[in-house]
């Protein structure tokens, strides 16, 4: 009989605690705002060979699923992000980057916008990469946060491929130099 009772008291703990776990990552999730997640569709190359950005505005497949204020946001939002990784005092190669809204989830859950971004040679239109880019958020962040990871995967998706107008930046950096860990 005490075998059953541990068994009950046992049981009891971790759905509670099981519960408060579920409390915890709610509160991680709204205090971290959304995530993105890049996913290649055609290798990313030789972006080091190119010295600034044209950024051609982001459209939207997704039909009245998105209201033309989010999608003047992102653009506002990757405009301002990626002009400050222009390099506008040399006359090099140039990059495009361009994007469509491909799908968009507003459930009460979750958020999710993708974008499908493509990285164009601007001078012949050769496509030097190709991804999807999936910005989430919790339903208390709301979709913006899902459109703010978007921007930041972007920028991660430069910066991993080394373009260099990103080379002043903290990212790129943390990126480029090994992380070692010090003795305690």
């Amino acid at each position: 009989m005490t075998r059953i009772y541990i068994m009950i008291l046992l049981a009891m703990s971790l759905s509670n605690t099981a519960g408060c776990g579920m409390v915890a990552m709610t509160v991680v999730d709204t205090a971290r705002g959304g995530i993105s997640d890049i996913h290649i569709i055609s290798p990313v190359r030789n972006l080091q060979a190119y010295d600034s950005l044209d950024i051609s505005p982001f459209t939207s497949t997704v039909g009245g699923l998105l209201s033309e204020e989010i999608l003047y946001r992102l653009n506002n939002r990757i405009h301002d992000e990626l002009m400050n990784f222009n390099n506008k005092t040399t006359s090099g190669k140039q990059l495009q980057v361009s994007g469509s809204i491909i799908h968009i989830a507003d459930g009460s859950f979750e958020k999710q916008i993708i974008v499908l971004v493509r990285l164009q040679d601007a001078s012949d239109g050769q496509t030097v990469g190709l991804a999807n880019i999936t910005g989430q958020a919790n339903s208390i962040r709301g979709l913006m946060e899902g459109v703010y990871a978007v921007t930041d995967g972007l920028v991660d998706l430069l910066a991993e491929n080394q373009f260099p107008g990103l080379k002043e930046s903290s990212l790129f950096s943390s990126l480029a130099q090994p992380v070692t860990l010090e003795k305690m």
